[in-house]
Parts: C-alpha cells; sequence; structure tokens
C-alpha cells in the first residue's frame, strides 16, 4: 500500500510515497516548509517539501532531532551508517555535513539565540544554530549538563567531579566566526570561569575571564 502527502489547509495531494509504511517529521513553526519522511523499509528516506517535489536524503536514518527555537527552524538527522546533516526546515537545504557516532542533540535558547548539543561516544560539542551551524567549543569528557540561562550570551555547565562554571557564549561564538572566517586552523581559545560556589543557577552573575 502506498502512501500520501496532503496539503493541511485543503487536503490537495502534494505527492505519493512508494513505500509500504513511514514516519513524518514536521517543526512546529510558521515558516516551516519542509516534511522529513522517515521509511519503515530499506527504501532511502526524504525530504519532501510542500510541493510535489523530493529529494532524497544520503542514507536511512537514525534517528531525527528537531529544533523550534529561534527563528531559523532546522532538523538535526543522524544516519545508520553514522554521521548526520543540520536541515534547514524552511527549504529543506543541508547546513552542514556531521561527522562521528552522533548518540544525541540536546537543543537550547538563550536570550532568543539557538544553540544545540552534539553527543558523540566520547565527547560533547557545543555549536550555535544562527544564522548558520557553527561549532563553538568542545566541553570534553568531564561534561555532565548544560543550563541555558535567562542572560544574554550566557550558559552555565557542570562537571563530573560536581563544579560548575557560566560559559560565555557571545565571546565564544564571536572566535569562532573569525576563525572560520580565516580558515585557520587552530584550536578555539580557552574560557575559563569562575565555579558558582552554590552550584547552577540562573540568577548567578556571570564573571568569565577569558585567555
Amino acid at each position: 500500500m502506498l502512501g500520501e502527502v496532503l496539503g493541511v489547509r485543503d487536503g490537495s495531494l502534494i505527492g505519493t510515497l512508494a513505500s509500504h509504511g513511514f514516519t513524518p517529521h514536521f517543526a512546529s513553526h510558521p515558516s516551516v516548509a519542509v516534511g522529513i519522511i522517515d521509511y519503515w523499509d530499506d527504501d532511502p528516506d526524504e525530504i519532501r517539501l510542500n510541493t510535489d517535489t523530493a529529494e532524497r536524503l544520503k542514507g536511512n536514518l537514525k534517528n531525527v532531532y528537531v529544533s523550534e527555537w529561534g527563528s531559523y527552524p532546522y532538523f538535526v538527522l543522524t544516519y545508520e551508517n553514522s554521521g548526520g546533516e543540520v536541515v534547514s526546515a524552511i527549504d529543506g537545504n543541508t547546513l552542514i555535513t556531521l561527522p562521528g557516532n552522533i548518540t544525541g542533540v540536546e537543543f537550547g535558547e538563550v536570550a532568543g539565540a539557538s544553540y544545540f548539543l552534539l553527543r558523540y561516544d566520547n565527547k560533547v560539542e557545543l555549536w550555535s544554530a544562527e544564522p548558520s551551524p557553527l561549532k563553538l567549543t568542545e566541553l570534553g569528557p568531564g561534561f555532565a549538563e548544560i543550563a541555558w540561562s535567562a542572560v544574554p550570551g550566557r550558559a552555565a555547565i557542570r562537571t563530573d567531579d560536581g563544579r560548575a562554571y557560566i560559559i560565555a557564549l557571545d565571546w565564544l561564538e564571536g572566535v569562532a566566526r573569525r576563525l572560520h572566517k580565516t580558515s585557520r586552523e587552530k584550536r578555539y581559545s580557552r574560557v575559563a570561569c569562575k565555579p558558582f560556589r552554590d552550584g547552577l543557577s540562573a540568577e548567578t552573575t556571570p564573571v568569565c575571564l577569558k585567555q
């Protein structure tokens, strides 16, 4: 039995799905025009626009993570054969290709800016999502959790040994974009921040020292 994609407003036929079963993924955002179709069989999964066009993805999907934060809705896709992509939920374009075996994704928002964490088997990466995905830093094997702050440009992280730090997201992003623009192959500068005395708290005044 074939499946169909129908228009939400008028029920018009957008396209047919040549598969015995599928799971659709959409972002709840007014600008979204793209859906991810995850087929249950071995057919390559695909991106469906809100027209009769479709584009095959690079392989069978492992997980689909949907961000609805900020002004730029997007999907983070991971594949069965390792690796993944960040795909725009507005036009279906691949924003960036992700290497490695991604085991988890976490989204967050700070003062309207969108961020996400990529978890691998042995590391965690912090990314900025807007206006285009950009890796800010690696949080290291001792990373435990992150708290997105109400203070613009700040977040708090806790490590496995019980320490907590405030990180300057806006400063990290400025450094990362400058390095990306000049294509310089070097590690990001470290940010040393004073630990919280009473653990994670969005109300604590952030104090960061740049080294």
